[in-house]
């Protein structure tokens, strides 16, 4: 998956998905299980701060850290509550500096 700018916030159904030759904002670096079903909500900040530390473990061999950054997409209340399975975050990488991906990061 591959994503433009105006993308980050928007529900992973709305992205724009492109090649990865073309001039893209992010990259989906991983797409990491944070709960099971059947557990309960935990609360916003719970959930946030899981995300992110899945998201930082699973791209750090990615690229250099002064090179890149990571944007997690974590699930909040109301997608809980529609669960149909594992409960799941999306990891985008995108450059540090702003400036778009041409090509894979990996």
């Amino acid at each position: 998956m591959r994503a433009v700018q105006a993308d980050v916030g928007a529900s992973p159904q709305s992205v724009d998905i492109v090649r990865c030759e073309e001039p893209h904002w992010a990259e989906n670096g991983a797409y990491v299980k944070l709960y099971d079903p059947e557990d309960r909500w935990p609360g916003d900040a719970r959930v946030f701060f899981k995300a992110e530390d899945e998201c930082a473990e699973a791209t750090s061999g990615i690229a250099p850290v002064a090179l890149y950054r990571i944007d997690t997409i974590w699930p909040r209340k109301d997608r809980w509550e529609k669960k149909n399975g594992q409960i799941y975050a999306v990891c985008l990488v995108s450059r540090a500096d702003g400036q778009e991906l041409t090509g894979r990061l990996s």
